[in-house]
């Protein structure tokens, strides 16, 4: 995630952690210039899915252009309200078909 997300990410982290889900985040302050050589190492070969409050991924496809790492989802919501830890979850459950840990 990037911005203003990351007191949400973290959030459903922990939530998800809590269930033994076996997660974590990574965040971006700065987007430019985009630190590829840095993620590239801490994602490793890691699955990644997006979190962002847009319509259209735009940083999922900053980092699959920056460093050629295509997200496996995107959990997006652009209806002008705040993300909440639970939405994050309950997506990301449904992106993976993982109810539990």
């Amino acid at each position: 995630g990037w911005g203003s997300s990351f007191g949400a990410i973290k959030e459903a982290v922990d939530l998800l952690r809590e269930e033994n889900h076996d997660v974590g985040c990574l965040h971006f302050s700065d987007l430019w210039p985009f630190p590829g050589e840095a993620a590239r190492s801490a994602i490793g070969d890691k699955e990644v899915f997006s979190v962002e409050q847009n319509a259209t991924g735009q940083f999922r496809d900053l980092l699959r252009g920056q460093t050629g790492i295509a997200a496996a989802g995107s959990i997006l919501k652009y209806d002008g309200r705040p993300l909440f830890a639970r939405e994050i979850a309950a997506q990301w459950k449904k992106l993976t078909g993982k109810s539990h840990g």
